[in-house]
């Protein structure tokens, strides 16, 4: 999950980083054996974010805020995708290079904040699927992962198939989800599988949550209370964790078995 790997703020190195990139494609190409000129995957964890920074260094400094993006895109937060673009053309441009594609990671609350983006993205950089983490519908888990509503995920879903039919291409989303995360109620799950079946998702990129070390969604799951917000005597705000093996298999049902039933079972 994206939370558990971005750091509070956003930072980036101000080297010339589109010659160091391109160096690093041209190593690839030069000593990978059988190098056919494809490379399957220039994202990453947070594909389009690529110098995004705060605008002003002191209101940086003096930020409390646990995320540049949730609840909301911060106003101090450069959103601009232009860099992330001149990278892509310079990378297309290496001698050798056929094809440069991202998989997975792309941030679409942001995306959407840049259709150019898209459409660059969906021209040239896109192999037929992108995997892309909605991770939820209910406001529930997503506040608890930090991440956006799922009409954010709508949005960039639309703009994703306007440039692909403009690009004359089909390509498909396929969206990740995570059931048993700290947060979730059996009614969530039942609304995320009314979600998929409406919009006729078979979810295969379904993950029943796993507490890992350095993960904020652990500590939620260990001591029961959200460390997001004010933790106090008396006071915290409450989590309640799926731990038992009935329950997150439940869950993970909800997900994977029951938007695949015939519609006599699950009111639409």
């Amino acid at each position: 999950m994206v939370p558990a790997i971005e750091p509070q703020h956003i930072h980036w190195n101000r080297r010339p980083r589109l010659l160091h990139a391109r160096r690093q494609i041209e190593k690839i190409r030069d000593k990978t054996p059988g190098f056919t000129g494809v490379i399957s995957d220039i994202g990453g964890p947070t594909a389009n974010m690529y110098r995004m920074a705060c605008k002003d260094p002191k209101v940086e400094a003096a930020c409390r805020r646990p995320s540049c993006v949730f609840p909301e895109i911060c106003p101090n937060l450069n959103t601009s995708h232009d860099d992330l673009i001149r990278l892509y053309r310079k990378v297309r441009e290496t001698k050798g290079i056929k094809k440069v594609m991202v998989a997975s990671g792309v941030r679409y609350d942001l995306a959407v904040e840049s259709p150019e983006y898209i459409k660059e993205l969906v021209t040239h950089h896109v192999g037929g699927y992108l995997k892309i983490a909605p991770e939820h519908t209910e406001r529930g888990p997503l506040d608890k992962i930090m991440k956006p509503g799922i009409g954010a995920y709508n949005q960039f879903k639309r703009m994703f198939d306007a440039a692909a039919e403009q690009a004359g291409k089909k390509y498909y989303l396929i969206p990740y989800f995570i059931a048993a995360h700290p947060g979730t109620t059996d009614e969530d799950m039942m609304n995320l599988a009314l979600w998929l079946k409406k919009n006729r998702y078979r979810a295969d990129q379904v993950q029943t949550f796993l507490p890992s070390p350095m993960a904020t969604a652990t500590a939620m799951y260990h001591t029961g209370v959200n460390p997001l917000r004010g933790v106090r005597r008396g006071g915290s705000d409450k989590v309640e964790a799926i731990k038992g093996l009935r329950q997150r298999r439940l869950h993970k049902a909800f997900a994977t078995t029951i938007p695949t039933i015939g519609r006599c079972c699950v009111k639409p």
